[in-house]
Formats: C-alpha cells, sequence, structure tokens
C-alpha cells in the first residue's frame, strides 16, 4: 500500500509541501488513517495507528475497518448519515477491538477529506483504555470527599441518617436502606430513599416492615459477619428467600431491584447497623469491584452515626444538668434570702461589736452562695442560647457609680483604696442595667480580692470612637504571663489553693460582653497589677 498524497487546494501551496505532509502523517503520535468512502477501504495508516490495534500495513491493505473488526457497522451508520447531513466532523468515545482480540478505549474523531476529489475520512484516535479506570478513581474519591463533608456538616442525628441514605442514591444506586440497632439491641429501619419518586408508596411500604435480623436471614447475617454482601442478579427466588410475608414479597418485587449489596456499619469495633444498595436497572450490576466503595461510603456512615449519637447523649446530660441547677438554684433562693434579711435584722439590731459583725459576715456569705448559684444557672442559660438582654439606654457614669457604690464597703474593709475614672461628656450606651452591673462588680469584686491591702482599684470609662470602655485596674501582684490566656475560661482561677470561687464569673462576663456586641480582654504586668476592660456599642 503506497503512501497518500494529501493535495493542499489553498493557492500559493504547491508539491514542496506533500513530503513534510506525509512525514508528518506517519509520525503523528496519535493513531491516524485515511479510508476511502463509502466503503471505508484503508488507503494509509500512521505507526500509531498499527502500534494502537496490532495490526500490519499488509493485514490493512485492500480491506476495509468493518472487515477487521476495527469498527462495526454502528459507527459506518453513523458516519452515512454525518455525510448525508452534510456534516464534516464526527467526535464519539467508543471500545474497538484490535487486530489480536484486545479491547482498546478510543476517543474518535472523524474528519471529511478530499483527495484528488475523491471523499475519504481522517480518523484521528487518542488511547483511552489506561485514562478509564484512573477517572473511576476520581469519580469515586470525589463522592467519598463529598460524602465526608456533607456528613460532617451535622451533629443531628435525623439529619445525618437521612444525608446517608439521600447521598448514595445516584452516584451508588437507585435505592439506598438503612437499619441501626437501637438501645435495646433490635436492628430497625431507620431511612430508606429511592430516586424514583413513583415508587413512593412502595418506599413506605418497605419502611413499615420489620427487619429480620435473624442470622439466617440476610440482613441479619451481613451484621453477624461483619462482611459485605453481593447479590449481583437479585431473581425472584432470592426475593422469596429475603422476604417474612406476602406483602414483603409484594413490595420488594415492585421496586423492581435488578442487583444488590450491603455492608455493615462498624466504628470503633461495635456494630451500628447495616447499609443496603439496590439497583433497579439492568444495566447496573454490581461486581466484587463495587464493593470497596460501599464499605468506604458504610465506613463513613457508621462513624457520622457513631457521632450523631454521642452528640444526642451529650444534649440529653445537659438538660438534665440544666434540670437539676435549676430546682438547686430554685430551693436554694428562698433560704438564702431569708438567711439574708434575718442577718441585715439581726446586725440593725444588735449593739456595735462582735455581734454585728457576725451578722454581717453571715449576710454577705449567703450574698455569695446566692451569686454562686446564679453564675450556674448563667452557665446553663449561655449553653442554652437562653441568656437574657433586656438593652435600654444607660448613661455610663450613672453604671460606674451604681457599682462603686455597691463595692466602696468590701474595698474600704480590705484597707483599699477606690478610684473613679470618668471621662467627660459621655455618650449614652443601650445594654441591659443589671447585666452589664454584673460584669463591672465582678471585675471589681476580683481586683479586691486580690490586691493586698493598702493599695488601690481604679474603675474608669471613656468614649473610644463608638464605643464606651469600661475598665477596671488594680495594684495587686499580676499575673502570669502564661495564665493570660486562660482567664476568661471556665473554672479557671488565679490561685488554686485559694479556692476564691468557681471560676464563672470571668466566663461568664465574657459571654455578655459577647451578647451585647462588645469584647473584653486583659492586660497585667506582674508586681505591677492587672487592668480588665470591656466595650459596649454607644448609642447611636
Amino acid at each position: 500500500m503506497g503512501a497518500v498524497t494529501v493535495r493542499a487546494r489553498q493557492a500559493g501551496v504547491g508539491h514542496a509541501s506533500e513530503a513534510p505532509l506525509a512525514a508528518a502523517f506517519a509520525q503523528a503520535p496519535l493513531a491516524m488513517s485515511i479510508n476511502a468512502l463509502p466503503d471505508g477501504v484503508f488507503v494509509d495508516a500512521n505507526d500509531a495507528f498499527l502500534r494502537l490495534f496490532e495490526v500490519t500495513k499488509d493485514e490493512l491493505s485492500g480491506r476495509s475497518g468493518v472487515e477487521l473488526g476495527l469498527f462495526d457497522d454502528a459507527l459506518q451508520r453513523q458516519l452515512r448519515e454525518r455525510l448525508a447531513g452534510e456534516g464534516r466532523v464526527l467526535d464519539l468515545e467508543c471500545t474497538r477491538t484490535t487486530c489480536r482480540g484486545k479491547p482498546v478505549r478510543v476517543a474518535l474523531t472523524i474528519t471529511m477529506i478530499d483527495i484528488d476529489g475523491v471523499p475519504h475520512a481522517l480518523s484521528m484516535m487518542r488511547d483511552l483504555t489506561y485514562r478509564r479506570p484512573l477517572e473511576g478513581e476520581t469519580r469515586r474519591e470525589k463522592f467519598l470527599v463529598d460524602v465526608g463533608a456533607t456528613l460532617a456538616s451535622t451533629l443531628d442525628y435525623q439529619e445525618t441518617v437521612a444525608n446517608i441514605v439521600r447521598l448514595a442514591v445516584g452516584p451508588v444506586g437507585d435505592l439506598c436502606a438503612l437499619g441501626l440497632i437501637d438501645q435495646a439491641g433490635i436492628l430497625r429501619n431507620q431511612a430508606i430513599h429511592c430516586g424514583d419518586p413513583d415508587k413512593a408508596r412502595l418506599v413506605e411500604a418497605l419502611r413499615a416492615i420489620p427487619v429480620d435480623a435473624n442470622p439466617a436471614h440476610v440482613v441479619g447475617a451481613l451484621v453477624e459477619s461483619r462482611r459485605p454482601m453481593l447479590l449481583s442478579e437479585v431473581t425472584p427466588e432470592i426475593i422469596d428467600a429475603v422476604t417474612t410475608n406476602p406483602e414483603h414479597r409484594r413490595v420488594l418485587r415492585g421496586i423492581g431491584a435488578q442487583s444488590a449489596m450491603g455492608a455493615p456499619l462498624v466504628a470503633h469495633g461495635e456494630v451500628l447497623g447495616a447499609l443496603f444498595i439496590v439497583s433497579c436497572r439492568p444495566e447496573r450490576r454490581y461486581a466484587a469491584e463495587d464493593l470497596p466503595l460501599l464499605e468506604a461510603l458504610a465506613l463513613r456512615a457508621a462513624l457520622a452515626v457513631a457521632n450523631a449519637r454521642l452528640h444526642q447523649q451529650l444534649l440529653r446530660a445537659v438538660r438534665a444538668r440544666d434540670d437539676v441547677l435549676g430546682a438547686v438554684a430554685h430551693d436554694l433562693r428562698n433560704p438564702l434570702a431569708a438567711i439574708v434579711i434575718h442577718a441585715s435584722r439581726l446586725r440593725a439590731a444588735v449593739p456595735a461589736g462582735g455581734a454585728e459583725n457576725s451578722a454581717e459576715a453571715i449576710r454577705r456569705a449567703a450574698m455569695r452562695v446566692s451569686r454562686l448559684a446564679e453564675d450556674l444557672l448563667d452557665v446553663a442559660r449561655v449553653d442554652a442560647g437562653r441568656l437574657c438582654i433586656e438593652p435600654s439606654p444607660l448613661r455610663p457614669d450613672a453604671v460606674v457609680a451604681d457599682c462603686v457604690e455597691a463595692q466602696r464597703p468590701i474595698a474600704e474593709a480590705a484597707s483599699l483604696e477606690l478610684i473613679v475614672d470618668i471621662g467627660q461628656d459621655l455618650p449614652e450606651i443601650v445594654a441591659d442595667r443589671d447585666r452589664v452591673q454584673q460584669v463591672l462588680e465582678n471585675l471589681v469584686g476580683n481586683a479586691i480580692k486580690f490586691t493586698p491591702a493598702g493599695g488601690s482599684v481604679t474603675v474608669g470609662a471613656a468614649q473610644r470612637e463608638r464605643e464606651v470602655t469600661f475598665w477596671v485596674s488594680d495594684s495587686g501582684p499580676g499575673i502570669p504571663p502564661e495564665d493570660l490566656p486562660r482567664v476568661f475560661d471556665r473554672y479557671w482561677q488565679a490561685s488554686p489553693k485559694s479556692k476564691v470561687g468557681a471560676g464563672l464569673g470571668l466566663a461568664i462576663a465574657k459571654d455578655i460582653v459577647a451578647a451585647h456586641g462588645g469584647r473584653i480582654w486583659v492586660e497585667s504586668t506582674l508586681g505591677q497589677g492587672s487592668a480588665f476592660a470591656f466595650t459596649v456599642p454607644a448609642r447611636r
């Protein structure tokens, strides 16, 4: 078979270009062939074509692609239709068989060309045989990444269960069923999803049918063995074997299962349930190579279910704690109020001296217990998102004055000087008076506790752009640098040995300030004291 000369029709291109064109055709990296039309007899093929289809030029000579089995009638028909429609290019992906019987996947482009006025087909083929598995792996990896991201986006138990079956339908199968073992150890249907809306009634009926967890049954055997199961073809005999009653049999037959596979859900060594995927399409039949994807999906589903269950347990524990704290705080309020009232009356009734001091000590102790109870309740309110803020216009100087008036007797008893530093013409703030007062008194109270006798505590406020900054500074020992990041953590105490509180005041103060749209921070130098500050937006 001689070389083909493709004559250029453009003006000014002569025979000098024919040899380079022929060389370029022969050495092109893409598999290329030229076939006469309409019979498709090979005129020429380059070296890449001969290698791809494992054929020699002698074997091609005088024969068509159909005769050699390299092309089929369907492709020839497409080519004729394209010619009849005056199309010039045909693009498609197809699988061909080499002359030695080896299948190859190619991206095929056929272009119509004229050679000396006779129509020919120039075919160019790119070998995709080794690309397809890689593409499949890439799709599977992307699917699993998307599944992991969706399942990690929520800890809600019902939402997690619904996401598992929803995500599997489409990329993996046409129906997905999830069964989970409950606290009583019973395997129950938790969720079923089908991509065909016309089968909604059948799915509802299937959801109502109890799961047979007997080890002799397919579901029970799957959970018992902890190994995946494959049913490449779901036959009527298999449906009869796995159903427990006529209704169950009717529903499964109506769904039209063609192939199925299942995998146990195992997390942290515990079997949580089972995941089943069903194909309702004859062209999608599962094989052993599909099981790794199912197992990867089942692993992610199991971990998501385990995390959602732990979250449920945590929420129940938090609710139980809140109930206990609420009951304790409620029960403490009345006796504590009685103690405070009677201690105040006793202090006013007795002559000055030791009895008066004892009565005052009782009153202060009762107030401290009351404050601790309120702190515990505030923690519960913050966790539940129920921290109550009732904002109203306030004058910053009035807030500071009220705080100083309440704390001055305590500072004087501790031999400390309480200093007020208020800026001029401060704008009003919009805040909850009691809550801001709570933050400020907490900061002043802490400063008094940790400042040695003879020192000073300063309470101030000043405008900073559109905010008012409140601060409390002291001349105490300061806070070590390594402790500063933990100051606002719950239950943290500057000196664990001192046992001066529950370690909740600053954490609650941080939450209150955040609820007002402000921020709180601390600056401290060892041996020189500490300064706590927080902001509240100014009224506009």
